[in-house]
């Protein structure tokens, strides 16, 4: 399958003269997590991870990728016709500079303008321009010609995000981005990415992207008004009623909402909106050019012409968030600069904060419920009164506990259960036939999170329910220590997030160990679960951004070994949520900050070898674990007395949960039991 579908995409590139075809993971938008009907790049290569670029020439076809997905993408590519570029090693060329050095002078290669970020896009048009080549802005993808079967845009349903919940309106964050293009020397702002426009017209959407509560649109903000551009079927449906509704209750206690659908709020707010086709033609009105035309551009051509009529708005566009149609239809008089919202949205106000909270309280019972469900299966598995479980369902129970609860709406990504060696599988996901069992001779990892109104959780947790090997409990220790380590650092404000890496990483070290991903990342309030501008990671780009009060960000060090060593590998990691907080330590002049934990779900002491810890690090455990204890023991204790009057589970919604009874309640309450047992 994969041949033919290279041979066919080939034959197109020869009739268009294209000696090399790009196709990113990015949809128009540039986002992550991309819609089914945008997932050109895993049709045609047969990776379906999250992050990675194909290159297809004439005669070659190859795959970049970064460290957490080497593993997988080395199982999912056909080798006799794609070849793996583990990308950010040493070894290993960027895409422009391997094109500039393996095809021929006069070599024309092309994109898909809408798939590629503007700054991308310059530098790689700059490196083959160097080289004698040029790229080519292909407006009709060639891999959809391919595509026979490419699924249709989903209509997502769009809800207003209470203000209980967002903690600002939308006239106060449009304001704060209006001072900051002030100060930028700008009056108007394109605003490209999802996550984005959903923050700053306190909407969200279901349903277009999965795990991901946004809806496709673009925002253009001037002095005096703002646009949505957007589908218009999609923000004023019975369902959006409906959504929008449900979210106001949940967050206020049965409150209605001030407007009934999100065109009522946005009207109020002074957002006109327009159809999303539109946004090309209002941009090159807005900043005085004419949109391009044709289907085909070279990449370094600006916008053509000058449109008449009003002076033309000094519009900033972030090059690294607008795609590369965006920046010809801007032209080069745009202001190319970093949006202000990514550093707004991340700084979280106190109601988002205190969303986290209640959001991470309640999704701890659907976490211990999973845990305390799977080892049940397992035991009577064992005894012979159940069935086999296997990787996949291990999911379903994870997504069956979480779908129970008040606030859901949705997981925050797909889960991770990862048994035994496909633990070492970073970013594993467990196909629904042919999963690998889970039993008690083999570790378990869960990567898992929900999506909530009040808040988005991401959670990992590695557990084994038979008898670990010293080695597996050696490297759980020193990845837990590292978690210990970030979670406990106190640091200047504005510390980069490079610089607080290795508090996490030191203790692996000690053992001549790493990971290949970053330690954390940012977390939207009800929005994408990796959010930026921030993160804690080795990279150069880390050091943009420090870490400042009310941000919040994963701590998730990890370990993973594969079977070379002679046994079945392992994969560990142990992630939790913080938000960074004002540390008493340092002075007005010189502020310092610390880390608060949301998460309360318990850290097996199983696992651990105190031989290797300092008294500090026990305490810190043993801590953790009595507040974790403190908290779901007695949720969990009057959950079994309303489950056995007929009333509902604790933390569930109404009509939700049927499956947990006092029996199950029981188990829950002694599996935290023994996982809070201090060490």
């Amino acid at each position: 399958m994969a041949v033919a579908r290279l041979t066919k995409l080939r034959e197109i590139l020869q009739s268009r003269s294209l000696a090399a075809f790009v196709c990113p993971t990015d949809d128009a938008h540039l986002s992550e997590y991309v819609a089914d009907c945008d997932m050109r790049r895993a049709f045609i290569s047969g990776f379906t991870g999250s992050a990675g670029t194909a290159v297809v020439t004439l005669d070659t076809a190859l795959l970049w990728t970064d460290g957490r997905y080497f593993a997988q993408a080395a199982a999912e590519l056909d080798p006799e016709c794609w070849t793996l570029m583990k990308d950010r090693l040493p070894a290993t060329p960027s895409i422009d500079a391997w094109l500039a050095d393996n095809l021929a002078s006069g070599a024309t290669v092309g994109v898909d303008p809408r798939t590629v970020a503007d700054s991308t896009a310059s530098a790689w048009s700059a490196t083959l321009s160097k080289a004698g080549m040029s790229l080519l802005a292909v407006e009709d993808n060639p891999v959809d010609a391919v595509w026979d079967a490419r699924p249709p845009a989903k209509v997502p349903r769009v809800q207003v995000q209470p203000l209980a919940v967002a903690g600002a309106t939308v006239e106060d964050k449009l304001e704060r981005v209006r001072e900051a293009l002030r100060k930028q020397k700008a009056n108007a702002l394109v605003v490209a990415a999802l996550d984005e426009v959903a923050w700053l017209l306190n909407l969200r959407g279901v349903g277009a992207i999965a795990y991901n509560p946004v809806f496709p649109a673009y925002c253009l903000v001037t002095e005096t008004g703002a646009t949505l551009f957007t589908d218009m079927a999609a923000p004023d449906t019975a369902e959006a009623r409906e959504g929008t509704a449900a979210a106001a209750a949940f967050a206020t206690g049965g409150d209605k909402p001030p407007h009934a659908t999100p065109l009522e709020h946005l009207a109020a707010a002074g957002v006109s909106v327009r159809p999303y086709e539109e946004v090309d033609e209002a941009l090159a009105e807005l900043g005085g050019t004419a949109a391009p035309s044709g289907t085909e551009q070279p990449a370094a051509a600006a916008a053509a012409g000058t449109a008449a009529g009003a002076p033309a708005a000094k519009v900033l566009l972030d090059p690294a968030s607008c795609n590369m149609r965006l920046g010809q239809v801007a032209g080069p008089r745009a202001i190319r600069g970093k949006s202000p919202i990514p550093l707004l949205k991340a700084t979280k106000t106190e109601p988002e904060i205190s969303g986290f909270r209640t959001a991470h309280a309640r999704d701890a019972l659907a976490v211990c419920r999973a845990f305390s469900a799977v080892e049940t299966a397992v035991a009577a598995h064992e005894a012979g009164s159940g069935p086999a479980l296997d990787e996949w369902g291990v999911t379903q129970i994870f997504l069956r506990e979480r779908s129970a609860l008040r606030g859901f709406q949705d997981l925050s990504f797909g889960t991770i259960a990862g048994s035994g060696g496909n633990g070492a599988v970073i970013h594993y996901s467990p196909p629904e036939a042919g999963s690998a069992p889970v039993g008690r001779d083999r570790m378990l990892l869960v990567d898992s999170g929900g999506q909530y109104v009040d808040g988005t959780t991401d959670i990992t947790r590695t557990v084994h329910m038979g008898a670990p090997t010293d080695w597996q409990r050696r490297c759980f220790t020193r990845v837990l220590q590292g978690h210990i380590g970030l979670a406990t650092a106190v640091f200047p404000e504005g510390t980069a997030g490079a610089l607080l890496d290795s508090f996490a990483r030191r203790p692996l070290w000690t053992e001549g160990l790493n990971y290949a991903h970053g330690t954390g990342h940012g977390v939207g309030s009800f929005l994408n679960v990796h959010e930026g501008p921030h993160g804690i990671s080795p990279r150069v780009g880390a050091l943009g951004t420090g870490i400042v009060p009310s941000m919040t960000v994963t701590d998730e060090p990890g370990y993973y070994e594969g079977s070379d060593r002679g046994a079945e590998g392992f994969g560990i990691r142990i992630e939790d949520v913080l938000v960074v907080r004002s540390a008493s330590t340092g002075s007005p002049e010189a502020p310092f900050c610390r880390f608060e934990t949301f998460d309360v779900v318990p850290i097996s002491p199983k696992l651990v070898d105190t031989s290797v810890m300092t008294a500090e690090e026990r305490d810190w455990l043993n801590a953790y674990n009595a507040r974790v204890r403190a908290e779901l023991v007695p949720q969990l204790e009057r959950s079994i007395e309303a489950v056995a009057a007929g009333g509902a589970p604790a933390g569930a919604a109404e009509g939700k949960g049927d499956h947990i009874t006092e029996a199950t309640e029981r188990a829950t309450l002694a599996w935290v039991m023994a996982e809070t047992e201090a060490v």
